[in-house]
């Protein structure tokens, strides 16, 4: 929609679209986001992030915790360590890393 919105010269912002990776396939499913970002980037829309997603929602029991929720535990999408080649092959192929994560510290600090 936005990428119509801007070919036409509707769209009257800036617009950066994140795209989703799959945890479950390899960080060469970058070379095909940045192939999309090429196909639909125009005018003021750009899809060129890549939103990796380190941990999901405590309804899904993806969330990652300190401790369990409510005597659940729940499993992380991704370790933080293991995310850290997907970004790097995002930012190899231009695109913006985006980490998405919502729950505990997981101390991420950098090395």
């Amino acid at each position: 929609m936005a990428h119509q919105a801007a070919v036409t010269g509707l769209l009257t912002m800036e617009v950066v679209a994140a795209q989703s990776t799959d945890p479950g396939k390899p960080v060469s499913q970058a070379d095909e986001l940045a192939r999309l970002r090429d196909l639909y980037s125009a005018g003021r829309f750009s899809a060129s992030a890549a939103k990796i997603f380190l941990d999901g929602v405590l309804e899904g029991r993806t969330a990652a915790l300190l401790e369990p929720y409510h005597g659940r535990s729940t499993r992380p999408l991704r370790q933080p360590r293991p995310c850290r080649p997907a970004l790097s092959r995002a930012r190899a192929v231009a695109l913006m890393g985006t980490v998405k994560a919502s729950a505990s510290p997981l101390g991420l600090a950098p090395e």
